[in-house]
């Protein structure tokens, strides 16, 4: 303090050491002297931004007015927290239109706003925050994954923890929750697979980028071998990364972008629908939980569950709950058991398997003939062509005279692809390049050339 009262250069620098001083009592929980400290910080900061000589200073008040809003409602000072919260979120915004890199701090801003708005109840408030922490993120990951070697995208991945599955836990809360879950699962679902599988197009194509490529297969081909030391794999996998990243760094920039679900609405097919399932645990905000008593004594313990959001070419999105993960996933292990053991016994499994996937989607799914499934978890294992049609009564008991012969495939036209992303034009089409053909999608004139479509990711 002595040196910032002689000399405002080191102002910045008190501003920090109250922050980390705060954090350390915080984490203490002696939480009305952390309070203070942080209270002070904010001081600092509002002097420094109207001071005008250091251009950093608003993001270090956005960050500042974050910590202070988190502990007041932590005092539980609802009245008091929700300004300097929202004031932050507002600095973000402004400021990531000219640093991306800032758009990190926009998404856990959004986010943890987003978490009080719940806890106080007002969804209607929290849903465009939860969208936003989700559309900053992707933007952000879509920006800097391309760039790093591939052994170093999950953990950047893993810096954003599971607060964004909140988007998940809101879809059935009415309003926009719905729209909200499905923007996050079209755009977060297969980000990282989406952006290998357009690299690995870009690097075998001509240009100066192929040797590189060729290189890197031979790289990859040397680690596969087994009797490979440990110290000469630790220098094949440096040298493979450093090479990854060099690669990477050549090849044309991939634009960041979103998906909206309009969009993939109108590539639907008239009689189409899109239907993506997510496996997810029950979850809030990562620093805000809504309290037991405002849930379902069914989803009060946060076990996971399945998911289904549908989307029809008209716009129209509903989300129907599937029930427990523990009611479907075992049933689909014994009757792929069974199916591998050639079971004759197999087919009610099957059946009641059919029942607790599509059995409540029968509504939605009304008159619809062309399927788009987007499968998750267990259900990547169903063989949705074995499966039989679902039943508007549930599955028929063995023996029943009234049980159905006819497979699902035989009554729709089922198409299973790993994100309704792939329903709209690839970014090859988009610019005017050659297109992709997929027999499923009209997104090519007739008599147009197209190149054959990339396999599904992992």
């Amino acid at each position: 303090m002595v040196l910032a009262d002689s000399s405002p250069a080191y102002r910045r620098d008190l501003s920090v050491s109250l922050n980390n001083l705060s954090q350390g009592y915080s984490d203490r929980g002696r939480r009305a002297e952390s309070l203070s400290l942080t209270e002070e910080a904010v001081k600092i900061d509002r002097e420094l931004v109207l001071d005008g000589s250091n251009p950093t200073s608003r993001g270090n008040l956005a960050g500042s007015l974050k910590r202070l809003g988190f502990q007041l409602a932590m005092l539980n000072r609802a009245a008091e927290a929700q300004p300097p919260m929202e004031e932050a979120v507002k600095i973000y915004r402004e400021l990531t239109f000219s640093n991306s890199a800032l758009l990190v701090s926009l998404a856990d801003s959004s986010l943890q706003l987003a978490g009080f708005y719940l806890d106080q109840q007002q969804a209607i408030k929290a849903e465009p925050l939860l969208r936003e922490a989700l559309g900053s993120q992707v933007l952000f990951l879509q920006g800097q994954l391309p760039l790093l070697a591939e052994a170093q995208r999950q953990p950047l991945l893993q810096t954003f923890g599971e607060g964004w599955l909140v988007n998940y836990s809101v879809a059935g809360s009415g309003g926009g929750g719905a729209e909200v879950a499905l923007f996050t699962r079209l755009n977060r679902h297969g980000l990282l697979q989406d952006i290998e599988r357009r690299q690995a197009l870009l690097a075998r194509a001509p240009g100066p980028q192929r040797a590189l490529s060729e290189q890197l297969k031979g790289l990859t081909a040397r680690l596969s071998d087994a009797s490979l030391g440990q110290p000469e794999r630790l220098a094949l996998q440096k040298e493979r990364d450093q090479l990854e990243q060099q690669l990477y760094r050549q090849l044309p920039a991939l634009k960041p972008r979103l998906v909206e679900p309009q969009d993939v609405a109108r590539a639907l097919p008239a009689d189409g629908v899109l239907v993506e399932f997510q496996r997810y645990r029950p979850s809030f905000a990562s620093e805000y939980r809504l309290s037991p008593a405002n849930q379902s004594s069914d989803k009060r313990s946060g076990d996971p569950r399945y998911l289904a959001l549908v989307l029809v070419p008209d716009g129209g999105i509903s989300s129907v709950d599937l029930g427990p993960a523990s009611a479907i996933d075992p049933l689909i292990q014994q009757a792929l058991k069974e199916s591998e053991r050639g079971e004759l016994s197999v087919s009610p499994l099957w059946e009641q398997v059919s029942a607790k996937v599509f059995g409540p989607l029968l509504k939605p799914l009304s008159g619809r003939r062309t399927w788009f499934v987007s499968p998750d978890g267990e259900l990547n294992r169903l063989p949705f062509a074995a499966l039989p049609a679902p039943a508007a009564s549930g599955p028929a008991k063995p023996g029943a005279s009234g049980a159905s012969n006819l497979r699902l495939v035989q009554t729709i036209q089922l198409h299973v692809i790993t994100s309704g992303r792939e329903l709209l034009p690839s970014p090859a089409a988009a610019a005017g390049g050659t297109p992709w053909c997929w027999p499923h999608r009209r997104l090519v004139p007739a008599g147009a050339r197209c190149r054959r479509a990339p396999r599904r990711g992992r």
